[in-house]
């Protein structure tokens, strides 16, 4: 979880439940999957509300690679869940890189051409805008 997530000012204050403002949510998963040899689509979509998350917990693994390389599944795991044994760390965001120095181009190192260097700085700012963020990610949405 980063400093982006919806969910973080709900995890940094103990995952409780008692802030409605944070309580107010409903998460969606969507899982998409093809079978090879047939081209086959599948997708499963479903969606949880808060009080039927459970924080501080993880999926144990259902798949394995056996002795053999093959995978096994084991169904007796499917729909279990283990208290986690580390707290949940949370990714502090990176440091803001500094400014490159500015120069005439021709002069200087190479890599400090001002032209390369907005065109650097407005693809960061650009990454940045959650507007963008939003629509790159409606853009690579599919309902197949």
């Amino acid at each position: 979880m980063d400093h982006s997530s919806p969910l973080r000012a709900w995890a940094a204050k103990g995952g409780g439940w008692t802030d409605p403002e944070l309580a107010d949510f409903e998460l969606l998963v969507i899982l998409s999957a093809t079978v090879e040899p047939t081209s086959a689509t599948c997708q499963v979509r479903t969606s949880y509300l808060p009080d039927e998350i459970l924080w501080g917990y993880e999926i144990p693994p259902v798949v394995s690679l056996s002795p053999s390389g093959k995978y096994v599944a084991d169904f007796a795991f499917f729909d279990k869940e283990a208290k986690t044994k580390i707290t949940p760390l949370f990714k502090s965001p990176a440091p803001p890189s500094p400014s490159p120095p500015r120069c005439r181009a021709g002069s200087g190192p190479e890599g400090t051409d001002p032209e390369k260097i907005r065109l650097e700085q407005s693809y960061r700012e650009g990454a940045q805008d959650p507007a963008q963020r939003q629509q790159t990610a409606q853009r690579s949405i599919s309902n197949v």
